[in-house]
């Protein structure tokens, strides 16, 4: 949606009150069709005349598609960048199709409280035996994901990885099929897959447990975004 419509209402039936949840995936009707949403904010206090706001039609799965955190870090980048909220959203989710959503199975994930202790390491390498240990040194106990500045790149830093490693390696760049931007986007949600190679709209995936972010080629200015906003 452009930056003026942010946001729309809708009712929540009563058979639907007692399960919906802010991030869920819900379908809603827009114009004359069903198009999916995600649930932003509940509240008892409608914004309108209520006989004029159309109704929740279901809610597509309970366990929500995207976590309290993960939302406020795209409504904030949708204000640093001065896009809708459903833009970033459209590059933090997968293009969901309606055989796809049948199949859909997200994990639960637990709640998180930030401890307000962030590590930030900062270490540069200039041989391939640098490069292979730092890697290693990084992989955390947790999700790792690695960013490169283009795709092509992708391979050489997945072999620079242990050979053990290698097979929990999955990767994300934009000449992905929308099927296989679906099945990836849920085995990193539902945390089967713990080390991710990808460009930079990998930032916004879904992660299950994110410990460690590794920047690599750091210099070279593919990482981005330029040519489109948002550029992040």
């Amino acid at each position: 949606m452009p930056r003026g419509l942010n946001r729309f209402s809708y009712m929540v039936p009563a058979e639907l009150a007692s399960d919906i949840r802010e991030g869920q995936l819900v379908r809603v009707p827009f114009r004359n069709s069903p198009i999916l949403g995600i649930v932003q904010e509940l509240t008892s206090s409608p914004t309108a005349e209520t006989e004029k706001i159309k109704s929740v039609i279901d809610i597509v799965h309970k366990e929500p598609a995207l976590s309290d955190s993960e939302r406020i870090l795209l409504q904030t980048c949708a204000e640093w960048y001065g896009v809708s909220e459903g833009a970033m959203q459209k590059i933090a989710l997968p293009p969901f199709s309606k055989k796809s959503l049948r199949a859909v199975s997200f994990t639960k994930k637990k709640s998180r409280k930030s401890t307000g202790a962030n590590t930030l390491f900062h270490e540069l390498y200039i041989t391939p035996t640098d490069h292979a240990s730092l890697l290693k040194k990084h992989l955390g106990s947790g999700q790792t994901l690695i960013l490169v500045p283009e795709q092509s790149l992708i391979e050489e830093v997945k072999s620079s990885l242990p050979k053990n490693k290698q097979a929990e390696v999955i990767e994300w760049h934009s000449r992905l099929t929308a099927k296989q931007q679906t099945d990836r986007w849920l085995q990193i949600r539902n945390n089967e897959k713990k080390i991710i190679i990808g460009t930079r709209s990998a930032v916004f995936l879904s992660f299950f447990d994110l410990k460690t972010i590794m920047v690599d080629y750091e210099h070279d200015d593919n990482h981005k975004h330029w040519d489109q906003a948002p550029r992040f």
